[in-house]
């Protein structure tokens, strides 16, 4: 039976209706490139978007260098491949974290060698880094801050269970979102000890997915699992509505990823859907879509991670085990 023009559009929206959003018009990236084969549980980009850290589904923990596409080390626990969860880079390139169920390892991203091996009292939902520390959030709800030697510094806990957790590139703002849709913003009033003090409290109506701090903390965005989202200026005492209903996308779209440039105006945020966009305030100003593997197939690219190169670039990691230049 020959294709009528009717027919295609039949086959077209049937293949877009489950991934609306993927199929909304967005600018390709200029460069692509393979980190892992079958794909990635997790992965972060350096504050430059000049290294990225993954942990893939079959091999286990990698670092690379994006400029040249070169794998500089490969960093697993016990096992040859380690089946890792969760990694974070700090911003000065320094130092580097993995976790695999309770127990954390902090690497030198320097030389690739290990530096602590930590077990932490519950399974470690998620990793974040600023300043010297590193972060884990835990599924008791449990957050510890620990510094370059593994020794926990900061801790706290909130009822539910820990989904997302971020850190200011200097180390002194963490924020935790939970389970239950509560995000907590602290500051480090003094680090030697630390001693922090809650600046703001705000709740969305599902679990926390991702979370952002700028630079200086000036600006915290949080965003909820179902597209419910919320920009705030600390300082100005603004707040922006950034959910994903505001730009046509349906219920389904999550914001999985989240990244301040320096001007803390500027932010860019992944979705669930390989859509990436970039926000100054509350208004889009571009959108690219993450290429999938196999347009053919249904499976979607998650966007795990984003950042604002020094070379006034944008990169994306994706959960198809490909990194985007934008």
């Amino acid at each position: 039976m020959p294709i009528t023009q009717g027919l295609r559009t039949w086959l077209l929206l049937s293949l877009c209706l489950p991934w609306l959003v993927a199929c909304q018009s967005g600018q390709e990236p200029t460069q692509v490139w393979e980190n892992a084969v079958q794909g990635s549980y997790d992965a972060a980009l350096s504050a430059e978007g000049t290294h990225l850290l993954i942990a893939s589904i079959y091999h286990g923990g990698s670092l690379w260098r994006i400029q040249d596409h070169a794998r500089l080390f490969n960093w697993n626990h016990k096992d040859e491949y380690s089946v890792l969860d969760q990694v974070t880079l700090s911003p000065d390139m320094r130092l580097g974290a993995t976790a695999r169920e309770r127990d954390m390892v902090l690497w030198n991203a320097q030389t690739g060698q290990s530096m602590a091996f930590v077990s932490l009292p519950d399974q470690i939902t998620d990793l974040a880094s600023g300043g010297q520390y590193i972060a884990a959030g835990m599924a008791d709800g449990g957050v510890l801050v620990s510094n370059p030697q593994g020794q926990g510094i900061w801790q706290t806990r909130l009822p539910e269970r820990i989904s997302k957790i971020a850190m200011s590139q200097d180390g002194r703002w963490l924020a935790a979102g939970a389970r239950d849709g509560t995000v907590k913003l602290w500051y480090f009033s003094q680090q030697t000890p630390m001693q922090a003090q809650e600046i703001a409290s705000l709740t969305l109506d599902n679990q926390i997915r991702t979370l952002a701090i700028s630079a200086q903390g000036e600006r915290l965005f949080a965003g909820a699992q179902g597209g419910q989202a919320q920009l705030i200026d600390l300082q100005a005492q603004q707040q922006w509505d950034l959910s994903a209903s505001k730009w046509g996308a349906n219920g389904g779209v999550s914001y999985t990823s989240a990244r301040f440039a320096q001007d803390p105006s500027r932010l860019v945020i992944g979705t669930t859907t390989g859509l990436i966009k970039e926000f100054i305030h509350d208004q889009v100003q571009q959108t690219w879509q993450a290429t999938r593997k196999d347009p053919w197939k249904p499976s979607g690219v998650v966007i795990l991670d984003v950042a604002y190169g020094r070379d006034g670039r944008i990169y994306a990691a994706g959960s198809n085990g490909w990194s985007y230049q934008l």
